[in-house]
């Protein structure tokens, strides 16, 4: 390397930018290639991608659509929906109890005696009508 004593900044910058566009012209194609690839690549993997979406999608929605049976208790011409029981039984918890959490509930129905019983979080009972 030589040391060029009247060199002024001008001449600087356009050999530093004569030296950037040389490389830049040497790798291109590499550069060219490497997109090339890539893409060719990301195509090869979309089929599969798009197929593990949808069977993902479909385990999702089938997990996410949980049965929510109705039950309903009928004796001597009447008729009870459990789920309302237990919601009746909730409310009535709350109503004694505050924003207590529920952890738990048992109903007990007694047609015979028109009524259901209630515990919730194993000690606080009560009684509902049927």
């Amino acid at each position: 390397m030589r040391i060029m004593a009247n060199v002024t900044n001008d001449e600087i910058v356009e050999a530093v930018s004569d030296a950037v566009e040389a490389v830049s012209e040497a790798v291109e194609p590499a550069v060219k290639k490497a997109r090339r690839a890539a893409k060719k690549g990301m195509d090869a993997v979309e089929p599969t991608v798009k197929k593990a979406r949808k069977a993902a999608d479909k385990a999702v929605k089938k997990a996410s659509a949980p049965l929510k049976p109705e039950i309903y208790l009928q004796y001597d011409f009447k008729e009870a929906n459990v789920n309302d029981l237990v919601a009746a039984a909730k409310a009535a918890f709350h109503a004694e109890y505050g924003r207590v959490g529920v952890k738990s509930c048992k109903i007990y129905l007694k047609p015979q005696e028109n009524a259901a019983y209630y515990v919730i979080n194993e000690d606080c009972v009560g009684k509902l009508d049927l």
